[in-house]
């Protein structure tokens, strides 16, 4: 994931090298997966308050060394999250929060799968392929040319593979320097 350095933390940051990769889609998946189980709901955020989304942003993407957005001051993040053309979807199992995704439908005829994942309590139950699955449904009713992501080396080792399976072609990788906290060991 490309980081820009979040604003008043120059001071506690640096940039290192990641591999990123670059992947998109130019046509809407052709089927789709069932649900895994009868508990489960895709649910839309609509002007999402900042502490929750940073909230949920740290469950699914901590372990992934999501930094960016944890860091950054409210009347930053805001502005971002409760833009009109920004879409933020929650996957609810049995009512509590096991997956964020987060669609930037502000490019006109292509949208960007920002962020995409599930809580760690939550990985390993096959609801990341269903997942992904609505929330590309969702991409598609918009009815964009193209629907992209990209990712990194530091991302969960089975997602590359599970953007291919989900429809996803790789068109680009390269070297990224990513922000990240000082005391990071790497």
């Amino acid at each position: 994931m490309q980081a820009a350095q979040p604003a008043g933390c120059a001071d506690d940051m640096k940039t290192v090298p990641v591999k990123t990769y670059y992947l998109e889609m130019c046509a809407p998946p052709a089927c789709l997966t069932a649900a895994p189980r009868n508990d489960l709901a895709v649910v839309r955020r609509v002007e999402p308050q900042a502490g929750w989304y940073r909230s949920l942003y740290r469950a699914v993407g901590g372990p992934w060394r999501w930094y960016d957005r944890a860091q950054m001051p409210d009347e930053q993040l805001a502005p971002l999250i409760q833009h009109p053309a920004v879409e933020i979807y929650v996957l609810l199992s049995a009512q509590a929060e096991a997956g964020f995704a987060e669609l930037d439908c502000r490019q006109q005829g292509e949208i960007e799968l920002l962020y995409f994942g599930l809580v760690p309590a939550c990985t390993g139950q096959r609801l990341g392929s269903y997942y992904l699955q609505r929330v590309l449904q969702l991409a598609w009713s918009h009815q964009p040319r193209r629907v992209w992501l990209h990712t990194c080396e530091w991302d969960h080792p089975a997602a590359v593979a599970l953007y291919r399976k989900a429809g996803f072609v790789p068109y680009a990788e390269g070297w990224v320097d990513q922000v990240v906290p000082d005391d990071y060991a790497g």
